[in-house]
């Protein structure tokens, strides 16, 4: 039975073995392993403050917000990713502070 090999890269599922075989990678076949391991919990507080203005005689609205997102500036883990060129996983996190301000029209 062929199973299908995940590689963790930009390129997606292969689901040949041959084709890994012949770049020179090995397959690892665990499937007992998949999804076993899980990240550490996160925290991350967001904060929104807005107003919404509504107009009766022309039926419009409008939205003013500052979103700032992760206010703690606490680093949390995004992803992990296998790199092939350096055979490592690298680990990607969150952004940290980010402020949003937006305006929004509707009618």
């Amino acid at each position: 039975m062929d199973a299908l090999a995940y590689c963790y890269s930009l390129q997606g599922i292969v689901d040949n073995k041959k084709k890994e075989y012949d770049k020179g990678l090995t397959v690892l076949q665990q499937a007992d392993l998949a999804f076993s391991q899980q990240y550490k919990d996160y925290f991350r507080w967001d904060l929104k403050f807005g107003i919404k203005i509504n107009s009766k005689k022309k039926k419009l609205s409008h939205q003013f917000y500052v979103d700032l997102q992760n206010i703690t500036n606490q680093e949390n883990v995004f992803e992990r990713r296998y790199n092939r060129l350096t055979n490592n996983v690298d680990q990607v996190n969150q952004i940290g502070l980010f402020p949003d301000v937006g305006y929004r029209l509707q009618f």
